[in-house]
């Protein structure tokens, strides 16, 4: 597949078990373009291999293994990959990854990463977040309490089931805080 879409001038930028993202050759200038292209590579693969097409971006930035953020052209940004879905993650950095595809792949028009960390810095410095906006949710296990790292987090969960979830967030002086 990589040789096919390298043969027709398009430059492969990732390529995982479930699918490939590319940049389309600079012939390519509309969805119709490319759409066709993705049908000519899917002509080529062997019996059994389907290469179908799922949409076009301005950008995409990954962000770790197999996570990426994508910028529509329309400035909509979708996370995708199982590292930026956890709902143990805080919601504040689900929404500075949101905030931060943007500024890397066009800053003249967004604003720059920068910029946009420094803000942010700041707002947590000046207690600006809604506990619930810079909390996360933990699972109570037998590894809860036999941990060394964990000892805030057990001495927090004392009178916690093993199987229950906490929802939790780091004060100011480093104590956590339900």
């Amino acid at each position: 597949m990589v040789q096919h879409l390298e043969a027709l001038n398009a430059v492969v930028v990732e390529v995982d078990t479930d699918g490939v993202m590319f940049q389309p050759p600079a012939t390519s200038r509309n969805a119709e373009d490319e759409a066709a292209l993705v049908a000519k590579v899917d002509a080529l693969l062997g019996e059994g291999y389907t290469l179908a097409y799922e949409g076009r971006f301005a950008g995409v930035v990954a962000l770790k293994l197999k996570s990426y953020g994508m910028l529509h052209y329309d400035g909509h940004v979708t996370l995708k990959g199982s590292a930026l879905r956890s709902r143990r993650d805080e919601a504040r950095l689900r929404q500075f990854a949101r905030d931060l595809v943007p500024r890397l792949l066009v800053p003249e028009r967004y604003g720059t990463a920068r910029d946009l960390y420094l803000d942010q810095a700041q707002r947590i410095a000046e207690g600006q977040f809604d506990p619930r906006d810079i909390g996360r949710w933990e699972s109570i296990t037998d590894r809860t309490h036999g941990r060394t790292g964990n000892q805030r987090l057990a001495a927090l969960a004392s009178q916690a089931d093993i199987g229950e979830r906490l929802f939790l967030y780091q004060r100011a002086g480093g104590t956590l805080a339900l």
